[in-house]
């Protein structure tokens, strides 16, 4: 019989593991897809999504401002610099549509 105080562990396949990096890596590729500069199989968009792409921005924005002091030197720059890097170019994406449409 069990001992009723162990705890059960967990026995998840390694490939469905996700961690910080992981996360932050995926929504960054989902906010350049939404503004049409990747592609995605999981991701389909036939133009720009200027609005869904913001939200995933401020998705980051919010991650940033919530994990303030508990992340990894490491985790912390990676979140930094795709943080960056996303905001630029949505700006410079909008400044692209808005010419086109001009």
């Amino acid at each position: 019989m069990a001992n009723p105080t162990e705890t059960p562990q967990a026995s998840a396949p390694a490939e469905s593991s996700v961690d910080f990096t992981t996360y932050i890596l995926s929504i960054r590729e989902t906010a350049l897809v939404l503004l049409g500069l990747a592609e995605s199989e999981h991701v389909h968009t036939e133009h720009a999504d200027l609005d869904e792409a913001r939200l995933q921005i401020d998705l980051l924005s919010m991650l940033h401002l919530k994990t303030s002091g508990n992340l990894t030197d490491d985790e912390d720059r990676l979140l930094r610099t795709v943080l960056y890097e996303v905001r630029v170019a949505w700006v410079q994406r909008c400044e692209e549509l808005r010419q086109a449409g001009a």
